[in-house]
């Protein structure tokens, strides 16, 4: 049973390095590596390509996170995914304890770890606010390993959410009743800077509360289609 990672690139030349370091750092090796370039502005594209040809390397016109994703899912060829952030990074036994539990249980369908946020001091200047770091259940894409039926089963990214297409598809999976487990331990180090700070501020509320409210209602007309009542 193969792993294939997937990476999604947009203007993160400054991180993508450490990034990839961290999966090659991996006590289980991926099968192979799948960076999506959506259209980057910087010199992100010269630094993963000193990585060839331990990876693969595919650009496309920028078209959001979740179109990027759903090309490396296209493209990947292994029985589990995961995800990593170019921004961000793995603990080096993510890989390894998140397949051991799929081995352990072969109904599951999805398992996360634990999360820790860190700052890049860098990006912080003197007044600014410093958003807190801390620990938490990692229901995020560096936190994830999936297996590749998944997709098949409930769709890819929806691409018309710029921030909350993972929460969105993070819903579906939790309504198909796919078996997910979280594991204790910190596997990916969730990088707090700028420009990841400054999109979700922007889009990330008005996103979450009408996903949200479509999930309710998804729910709500499922649980009257079970009960034989009528919609309202």
């Amino acid at each position: 049973m193969t792993i294939s990672v997937i990476m999604p690139l947009y203007n993160t030349e400054r991180y993508v390095s450490a990034a990839l370091e961290s999966i090659f750092a991996q006590t289980l090796a991926p099968a192979e590596i799948v960076v999506v370039d959506d259209g980057s502005t910087d010199g992100g594209a010269a630094v993963v390509q000193r990585f060839l040809p331990h990876l693969r390397y595919h650009w496309q016109p920028q078209s959001g996170a979740a179109a990027a994703l759903n090309t490396a899912v296209r493209l990947a060829q292994g029985d589990f995914f995961a995800v990593l952030d170019a921004d961000d990074l793995w603990l080096p036994t993510k890989l390894a304890e998140q397949k051991a539990a799929f081995d352990a249980d072969p109904d599951l369908a999805l398992v996360f770890g634990g999360v820790e946020q860190f700052r890049s001091p860098e990006f912080y200047s003197p007044g600014q606010a410093i958003p807190p770091t801390e620990i938490f259940v990692g229901h995020i894409p560096s936190a994830m390993l999936v297996r590749q039926a998944v997709f098949a089963q409930i769709g890819g990214f929806d691409p018309v959410w710029q921030t909350g297409y993972f929460l969105d598809w993070f819903l579906r999976a939790k309504n198909a009743q796919l078996k997910m487990r979280d594991l204790p331990n910190v596997v990916a180090k969730r990088r707090l800077h700028d420009a990841n700070l400054g999109r979700r501020k922007r889009n990330q509320q008005g996103e979450l509360v009408k996903i949200l409210q479509r999930d309710l209602a998804q729910r709500h007309s499922q649980e009257s289609i079970r009960n034989g009542a009528p919609i309202v």
